[in-house]
C-alpha cells in the first residue's frame, strides 16, 4: 500500500514538531472504522477518556471519541451510525500558516 509522512509544526500552542502517518485510500485500504472495532490504545489498552484523565486532559472532550457505553439489557455497545458511502475526495493538509507542510511519500 501507499503511505505519506507529514511533518507539522505541532498542535495548539505547541511548536514542537509533530508527525502524521497517513494511509492512502488504495486497493489495500479498509473501509473498517477502526475507532469502533478497536477503540483502545494498542500500548496501554485504555480508552481516550482514561488517557485524558491520567494525563490531566479534557476528559469530557476525549470521551467523545470513545465508544458508547454498553447497553445493560444486551451487554453490547451502542455503535455510531455508519458513515455515508460515496465517492471519496482527496483533501489537502495545510499548516496553521496556510502553507502545505513538507511531505515525504513512501510506498511498499
Amino acid at each position: 500500500g501507499s503511505w505519506v509522512l507529514v511533518r507539522t509544526r505541532g498542535f495548539g500552542s505547541s511548536t514542537k514538531t509533530s508527525w502524521l502517518l497517513i494511509k492512502h485510500r488504495d486497493e489495500f485500504a479498509s473501509d473498517v472504522d477502526i475507532t469502533l472495532e478497536k477503540p483502545r490504545s494498542a500500548v496501554s489498552n485504555r480508552l481516550l477518556s482514561q488517557i485524558a484523565k491520567d494525563g490531566g486532559g479534557d476528559v469530557e472532550k476525549a470521551a467523545t471519541g470513545d465508544p458508547a457505553p454498553a447497553n445493560p439489557a444486551t451487554g453490547r455497545q451502542k455503535t455510531k451510525p455508519p458513515a455515508a458511502k460515496g465517492p471519496r475526495k482527496k483533501t489537502a493538509v495545510k499548516s496553521a500558516s496556510g502553507r502545505a507542510p513538507k511531505c515525504r511519500k513512501t510506498s511498499r
